[in-house]
């Protein structure tokens, strides 16, 4: 009987990880006429426990209706499939896997049962050698082995540039390792035409990251067919930060301001990028944390607050402000959480005392609203932005000269700055007299319930630093691309 090397408490601990993700049925071997849904998961139930076992099969051969896996030691000789010249192919001092094993197991179609997919074992079921205490060496289990993905996705880059010796410098470097008979077959495979899968394409962002200190999350949806059955499962947010990061988040942003805007065109996958700024006490501008984002919902900012808060500002108190452009998703997140904290807070009170009237209820707990995910956070709206949504209306309405309509702009620059609630009415009017009725009345109903949010009079005596637009967010758009 032939014996591998002995195994280390790492690698053990590695393969009971493993092993520990298996579904519990395939740590155990099949029994005889077991049923499987199709041949694909009949093999892959085969191979689960045979890794269980430390061990590997491999198809000897198939058939419409029946295939026969074999210990990958089953021959006493390599296979030579392509008759070539013993000369020619057997390299001097050189040995193969051969050794004799006579362990095998089938599936095939059992016709008195409808012809349904089953597993069923031949005489040999024991294997004439020991136990390999690393099956990830093997071929079949080799994508089991941690990391295995990420350095198939570096070395496929690296092949056909760089030699083995090359590739493996650089993978040692990440903490990977891909042996050479992987390395070159990786030239086949892409000759083939295999694309690397979303899978590996995350797994090609995630782990260099990973390796140098960053985190990563990420907010996934299923894909729901019309029979209500998940189809797919999609990474829709994907949320980045370091811990140099969260240090300076907590020193500098908890109970003042953070900023916050996306840019286009910095990924193939055409995910906005949504980057989330700091300032420190010397004024300099720092990263808070980078989104890749699929839209600027209400879904994905109440994402993005709840991770600030379980995993940045669970120590300390949160920001006092977020300052952000017109889109519609930020506000809504912020307001749909307090509310639902109202409605809780309501429930509670009204428990304590039954007696009082529920719109007195409302009317004090709209005034103390808080809550873990958005706390007392006031929404500033960036002052530049409020300039260019009101000039881009009077665009499409039309109707206004160039000149006159430059003068309207200088009016509503006028009003954003009023340095006093009485220069803030004054130019008010002035801008509401410049425009017709019907853009008068949209300016009323729309901008004038925002004024706190934007016009200088109020931003001015928030917790915000100085900051009245996302200017500090934006000026990061050069960089990241």
């Amino acid at each position: 009987m032939a014996y591998f090397a002995a195994s280390t408490p790492e690698l053990a601990a590695t393969i009971a990880e493993t092993k520990a993700c298996l579904p519990a049925a395939h740590r155990m071997r099949p029994i005889q006429d077991e049923v499987v849904s199709n041949l694909d998961t009949g093999i892959e139930r085969i191979q689960n426990c045979a890794f269980c076992e430390h061990f590997a099969v491999a198809v000897s051969s198939r058939s419409a209706n029946r295939v026969r896996l074999r210990c990958v030691h089953h021959h006493t000789e390599t296979r030579n499939t392509r008759k070539t010249e013993l000369k020619a192919r057997k390299r001097v001092e050189t040995s193969t896997q051969t050794m004799s094993c006579k362990f095998e197991i089938h599936i095939r179609q059992l016709k008195r049962r409808g012809e349904v997919w089953a597993i069923g074992w031949s005489p040999h079921q024991e294997h004439s050698h020991g136990p390999n205490p690393d099956p990830p060496r093997y071929t079949q289990h080799c994508h089991r082995r941690p990391g295995n993905t990420a350095a198939v996705v570096l070395a496929t880059a690296h092949r056909g540039e760089l030699t083995y010796n090359q590739s493996a410098r650089i993978l040692t470097k990440e903490g990977l390792h891909l042996d050479s008979k992987e390395y070159y077959d990786l030239q086949r495979k892409r000759d083939s035409g295999r694309a690397l899968t979303k899978e590996e394409q995350l797994e090609l962002l995630f782990h260099p990251l990973e390796v140098r200190d960053f985190r990563v999350r990420t907010r996934e949806e299923y894909l729901i067919d019309n029979e209500g059955k998940r189809t797919a499962r999609i990474a829709r947010d994907i949320f980045i930060w370091s811990s140099e990061q969260i240090r300076l988040a907590r020193r500098f942003v908890s109970e003042f301001i953070w900023e916050t805007d996306a840019t286009f065109n910095t990924n193939d996958l055409k995910m906005p990028l949504s980057i989330l700024v700091g300032i420190t006490n010397t004024g300099q501008t720092f990263p808070v944390a980078f989104v890749f984002i699929h839209v600027e919902s209400v879904e994905m900012f109440r994402w993005v607050h709840e991770q600030l808060t379980k995993l940045i500002f669970y120590v300390c108190p949160l920001p006092h402000a977020v300052a952000g452009d017109f889109a519609a998703g930020l506000p809504a997140a912020m307001a749909t959480t307090k509310e639902q904290v109202a409605f809780r807070i309501i429930e509670k009170k009204e428990g304590e005392k039954a007696n009082e009237e529920e719109t007195e209820a409302v009317a004090k707990v709209r005034q103390q609203m808080t809550s873990r995910e958005i706390g007392n956070c006031f929404l500033q709206i960036c002052e530049w932005h409020a300039v260019q949504a009101i000039r881009k209306r009077l665009t499409i309405t039309g109707g206004y000269p160039g000149e006159w309509k430059d003068l309207i702009i200088d009016l509503v620059w006028s009003w954003i700055k009023s340095p006093t609630e009485k220069d803030l009415k004054e130019r008010r009017e002035q801008l509401l007299a410049a425009v017709d009725v019907k853009e008068a009345t949209g300016l009323n109903e729309f901008y004038r319930t925002k004024e706190s949010q934007f016009i200088y009079v109020y931003t001015s005596k928030q917790a915000n630093l100085g900051v009245r637009s996302t200017q500090w967010s934006e000026s990061y758009h050069k960089v990241v691309k």
